[in-house]
């Protein structure tokens, strides 16, 4: 497999990478933003001194020079980016991640319990959370047939 387009510009990915004591970012929901040869990499990132860093982590065959592959840059979940060269990253963990909005509707219930659900859904792991309360007054209205 070609190293270079096994990241499609516009999706999520999660994935380690092999200098993790020295890239330390969170690569989980990563968003590749581009593909880039070194040449434009190195406008962006000064890839000479990060490849001088992370060059005795890699495994073994990766060229010893920062110019000799490809990189990615990554918009992370923090907003920030990062570029990374193609051989940095373990391909054997890359996974596509699918971000998806979860709606829950909840009826029958009254505003004064938004407190006890957003305590809930807390308590288990759901933090990127917002919720709305509405009225819902089609149970009121009663159709007149004619």
């Amino acid at each position: 497999m070609d190293k270079t387009t096994i990241f499609e510009v516009g999706k999520a990915y999660s994935f380690s990478v092999y200098p993790s004591t020295i890239i330390t970012n969170d690569f989980d929901y990563a968003v590749c933003d581009g593909v880039f040869t070194a040449d434009i990499a190195s406008t962006q990132s000064d890839i000479r001194a990060m490849h001088a860093q992370v060059f005795p982590y890699l495994p073994a065959g990766t060229p010893d020079d920062a110019h000799m592959y490809h990189y990615a840059r990554f918009l992370l979940t923090d907003g920030s980016t990062r570029i990374l060269g193609i051989p940095w990253i373990n391909i054997d963990t890359v996974k596509i991640s699918k971000i998806q909005k979860i709606l829950v509707e909840i009826r029958g219930q009254t505003a004064d319990k938004i407190n006890e659900i957003r305590s809930v859904l807390l308590e288990n792991g759901f933090t990127d959370i917002s919720m709305t309360v509405i009225t819902d007054t089609s149970t009121f209205i009663k159709t007149r047939d004619d």
